[in-house]
């Protein structure tokens, strides 16, 4: 009977170094290796770039599967000077660059012929250029608002779609005549020189009045705009006071002819927002929508509504929205309301 116990204990011990085996051995598994080679590229995109080559090194397999990676992201300054080298790749299609000092550089030179989306952030190299070379060049994005480009030259036909938050004092640009989507920050819609966008159908931009000639001169040059996004900005010199600014008599044709959609955000009970809306709604002969997103408070909120319904409208399918933006004040409101009804529902 002992040697019958013994024999089943041996056994049972046995099997429970087996089962110990099996859970490290599954611990160890590559899990990894059984994905296809596209996905383990999917996931090293996410990585920077020197532990994606990092990789090379776990077996063949893994050797060159780094080179086929979408994404290149470099954030050590050593890899500046031999930035070209990459640059030139005939597959580089997206290209973020972040963070120039203003380290004697005169002009910034970008020459990729797949490139076909780029963007500058935090550019901090003063009164210099940007000179770039990209034929299939798609969308740019150019933001810093204390950079100030003196030459900027873009050698590419196929530009649709352009984010500028940089001032840029030099001539128009012939490569912006084919955009269909702009937007444009306050900053650098003051001073910039425009041309005709006959393709154009979206323009968005952050502004005041203070800026509304120059508005008004883009308007004039795009004609088949269907769409305005005008986040207004109301400068210092304005709260508290009464605005007189206006626009001209000559309504821009975009204005009476094409414009469908119009959206506003930052809407408060100033005499200039109540000129511009007026203004649009006014002239805009087949306007379908405006969108309206104030923070005003609630007494005001329905002030304004009354008195954009009483605006006279050029187009009889014109629809006005609200959206309102919670103030400060509201939006305590209402986490206290929230939580007095949650505790006097807990209490039920």
């Amino acid at each position: 009977m002992a040697d019958l116990v013994q024999r089943l204990s041996k056994k049972r011990n046995v099997e429970k170094e087996k089962e110990k085996d099996m859970e490290k051995g599954q611990k160890h598994i590559d899990q990894l290796s059984n994905l296809l080679d596209s996905i383990i590229c999917h996931i090293l995109s996410f990585l920077p770039t020197k532990l994606s080559v990092a990789t090379s090194t776990l077996s063949k397999r893994w050797k060159h599967l780094w080179t086929a990676v979408p994404v290149l992201s470099f954030s050590s300054a050593e890899f500046i000077g031999t930035l070209g080298s990459f640059v030139d790749s005939i597959v580089l299609e997206d290209l973020v660059v972040e963070r120039i000092l203003d380290n004697g550089i005169l002009d910034m030179v970008i020459n990729v012929a797949s490139l076909k989306r780029l963007n500058l952030k935090n550019y901090e190299a003063n009164d210099h250029g940007i000179l770039i070379s990209a034929p299939l060049l798609e969308r740019i994005e150019l933001s810093q608002k204390n950079f100030n480009v003196l030459n900027f030259q873009i050698d590419s036909s196929s530009l649709v779609e352009a984010i500028i938050d940089i001032h840029v004092t030099c001539e128009p640009i012939e490569e912006f005549a084919n955009l269909e989507f702009l937007s444009l920050s306050e900053y650098a819609l003051y001073g910039m020189a425009f041309h005709e966008f006959h393709n154009l159908v979206c323009l968005e931009t952050t502004t005041s009045c203070a800026n509304w000639d120059d508005l008004e001169e883009l308007l004039h040059g795009s004609n088949n705009l269907k769409t305005v996004v005008y986040h207004i900005e109301v400068p210092i010199l304005h709260r508290g006071h009464n605005c007189d600014k206006s626009f001209s008599k000559t309504v821009p044709v975009c204005v009476s002819a094409s414009l469908k959609a119009l959206k506003l955000t930052g809407f408060i009970n100033q005499n200039c927002n109540w000129t511009f809306i007026q203004y649009m709604l006014k002239n805009a002969k087949f306007l379908e929508e405006v969108k309206i997103r104030t923070s005003s408070m609630l007494k005001k909120r329905r002030s304004h509504i009354r008195n954009m319904l009483n605006c006279p409208r050029a187009s009889t399918e014109c629809q006005i929205r609200f959206f309102l933006d919670l103030t400060s004040e509201e939006y305590r409101f209402r986490l206290k309301f929230s939580a007095f009804w949650f505790c006097k529902c807990s209490c039920l």
